[in-house]
């Protein structure tokens, strides 16, 4: 009986995608039925035979309808032109999402113990699985459990791969960040596979793919991409499905986009509907489908595999074979003189929302990223040891795809936030001891944890006095801050990069001068000599001059707000038109003079902001930098809105630019058809600039926001 149903499915899923294939239609409860007037022998030949087999089970019973079934099978052969079903055993798991973080590991304990089971009755079953991490986990859980699947893989059955720690977001972690990742990932990785590292790394969800991949992935023992993302796109449809795809330096890897999504139950009209969409099959005719259900839904199924089982060779379907991945990709490899080759980053249109969304995920996620390079530099320059990988393990965790993107629940982020704060403060007070351990003189050690020369100004207590000097005897210009207990001393100090500097406090006779350019303010102008800020009569920005240069602001700067409530995913996407109207906010402010020089000017101002929320801005310029600095303390208590800073300029120049991992992305700002338009809201690493075609412009740097809109030189 169980053979008889799975034979009955696969035959009369074939007949159905054959009926729809052809406009037909089957017995419909009433109604007139349709002749077939017009219809494919195939169709015929397969109409009566089963009509016929099914006589023989009301005739005869259940053995001769098996026999009649199998018959009818071996009778139809899928013809030798017909392309190839890759199936790989797969369960696609969330690290999180919709639950926790523990929540995960009981998924993957379950989903793991049933796959090896299954591997116990299908012998030609295959299974393939990324995620270091999970592995992690079960092996934390179930140390049993995580032998089991050490032995499938040394047997060749069961499949580690994908390279990266996990399926990580590419457009909002740092590149050093990333190759942590990877570094991390091909360690667990080797150590599962008897000393081998993951040649495929497989992300098929998420919101778009960096340009800088394809190098990351090649250094990092790479040259195979596997996705299904791209298909999402809601404008403009990824011209390619097997291609080579080429990065910013250069470097490439193969790369095989999915039609279908990552999970699979082996259904006729599933391949059949990949393969016609694939449009390289002329050139490989083969299509990588994993089977299984994920998040928990188990992985694969019994009957994808005994569906599996019929469809090796039956007409009018692909031929489906169980595979590897990276056996699968070892055959495209042969072909890829012929396939096309696509460079540039993959920008997903859709999904724009998870740049901007829970951004105090996003912020204590870039302060750890920030800590560990500090803490990192550190241990160079003192000669120590690199930091210990547990703490690189919890970032690379937190660049899941449904992590930082900010597409989880409110619970994972009630529980990772503090986690990435507490290790950035570890990892700062750890670095912080591990410098001062070094050093046996007395003042305070500045340290610069960047490989560039800088400036900073540097806040130190009250009680080291009003005169301060470097180790040579050059004069530090002062300035004090606050009263009372709050009271502090600021200076300015410039550092080579890897560099440190002591500030000692000044005595005997008066030293050289001071290194920089002391900073003068008032409420319409902030000047340190480099930099001239200008304020209208309202407090917006209204004016730039660096290093002599009047940037070509058009118009005044300042915040502006949008109704946001897009037509699916709250938390995930902003809609085209949710950026055609807005609201101007805080734009008339009473800028407050609250310091004054010489080595640091803020200008501060209060202001409701919509109905029930509120902003501080302050305008900050700092001796001898090249930057003016605002800061944004906002209390947002607003409903579907969304707060953008616009900077009008005159720098139209065919492209915007924008800071992406280990380099930087051109994007149209200009107005275009329809591949320029659906790029609305994109990513930034950290920086974006309109330019002109000469190159010239104004960048903006953020902290921890990563959504731009850069159209028309704003």
């Amino acid at each position: 009986a169980w053979d008889v149903h799975w034979d009955l499915d696969v035959l009369v899923q074939l007949l159905v995608v054959m009926l729809k294939a052809q406009n037909l239609k089957g017995t419909d409860f009433v109604g007139l039925l349709p002749v077939f007037d017009v219809a494919t022998p195939l169709l015929r030949q397969l109409v009566t035979a089963l009509d016929e087999a099914c006589d023989v089970w009301v005739a005869d019973g259940l053995p001769a309808f098996k026999s009649a079934l199998t018959t009818l099978i071996a009778r139809f052969p899928a013809e030798a032109w017909q392309p190839v079903a890759a199936l790989c055993g797969h369960a696609h798991i969330d690290l999180v999402w919709l639950w926790p973080e523990a929540a995960t590991e009981r998924k993957g304990i379950h989903t793991f113990a049933t796959m090896l089971r299954l591997m116990e009755r299908y012998p030609e079953f295959l299974f393939s699985q990324s995620q270091p991490a999970l592995y992690r986990a079960i092996e934390r859980q179930v140390p049993t459990q995580y032998r089991a699947i050490k032995k499938r893989v040394a047997e060749g059955r069961w499949e580690v791969m994908g390279g990266f720690e996990v399926e990580p977001d590419n457009n909002l972690p740092s590149g050093e960040a990333l190759a942590r990742s990877l570094a991390i990932g091909q360690a667990k990785t080797a150590e599962l596979r008897g000393g081998k590292i993951s040649t495929l790394c497989w992300i098929p969800d998420v919101f778009g793919y960096a340009a800088c991949l394809p190098q990351i992935l090649r250094l990092g023992g790479i040259d195979s991409f596997y996705t299904t993302k791209m298909t999402w796109s809601a404008l403009n449809k990824f011209p390619y499905n097997s291609f080579t795809w080429r990065g910013n330096d250069g470097s490439e890897v193969l790369t095989h986009l999915c039609t279908i999504g990552y999970n699979g139950m082996c259904e006729v009209h599933e391949s059949v509907n990949a393969l016609a969409a694939h449009r390289q099959a002329d050139v490989h005719p083969a299509m990588l489908l994993p089977q299984g259900l994920g998040d928990g839904g188990g992985g694969t199924t019994e009957s994808a595999l005994e569906r599996a089982r019929r469809l090796t060779s039956l007409a009018g379907a692909p031929k489906h074979r169980w595979t590897l991945a990276e056996d699968f990709f070892g055959d495209l490899r042969k072909r890829r003189a012929k396939l096309p080759v696509y460079q540039g980053e993959l920008y997903l249109e859709y999904h724009r929302g998870t740049y901007t969304t829970q951004s105090d995920f996003k912020a204590a996620y870039r302060g750890l990223e920030r800590a560990l390079q500090v803490h990192e530099a550190v241990r160079v320059v003192t000669g120590g040891k690199p930091v210990p990988e547990t703490t690189w393990q919890r970032l690379a965790f937190a660049q899941f795809h449904d992590a930082i993107p900010g597409s989880s629940i409110t619970l994972v982020y009630q529980q990772l936030t503090p986690e990435l704060r507490d290790h950035a403060e570890r990892s700062l007070e750890e670095a912080g001891v591990e410098l001062a351990s070094t050093a046996n003189h007395d003042g305070h050690l500045v340290f610069n944890p960047l490989p560039l020369p800088r400036h900073a100004v540097v806040e130190l207590p009250a009680s080291v006095g009003t005169a301060l000097r470097t180790p040579d005897g050059l004069a530090l210009p002062v300035q004090r801050i606050g009263t009372g207990k709050n009271a502090r001393v600021l200076t300015a100090v410039k550092l080579a990069g890897l560099g440190a500097e002591r500030i000692l406090n000044q005595s005997g006779s008066t030293a050289g001068t001071a290194q920089e350019r002391i900073v003068s303010a008032s409420t319409t102008l902030l000047d340190n000599g480099v930099v001239q800020a200008a304020f209208d009569g309202d407090g917006q920005l209204s004016g730039l001059t660096v290093a002599d240069e009047v940037l070509a602001f058009d118009g005044i700067a300042g915040l502006r707000m949008y109704h946001d409530l897009p037509a699916n995913f709250d938390a995930w996407d902003i809609d085209h038109h949710a950026l055609k109207n807005h609201k101007v906010v805080a734009d008339k402010l009473k800028l407050t003079l609250v310091e004054a020089g010489p080595v640091r000017a803020v200008l501060r101002a209060e202001s409701t902001l919509g109905a029930k929320s509120s902003i501080v801005v302050s305008y900050i310029l700092e001796a001898g930098s090249r930057w003016l600095r605002i800061e944004t303390a906002v209390d947002w208590r607003e409903d579907h809105q969304l707060l953008k800073y616009h900077v009008p300029t005159q720098y139209r120049g065919r492209n915007a630019r924008f800071g992406a991992p280990f380099g930087a992305v051109e994007r149209p700002q200009l107005p275009g058809g329809a591949v320029e338009e659906a790029q609305w809201e994109v990513p930034g690493q950290r920086w974006a600039a309109v330019l002109r075609d000469d190159g010239r412009g104004l960048a903006m740097v953020t902290e921890a926001k990563y959504g731009f809109s850069c159209k028309d030189g704003d």
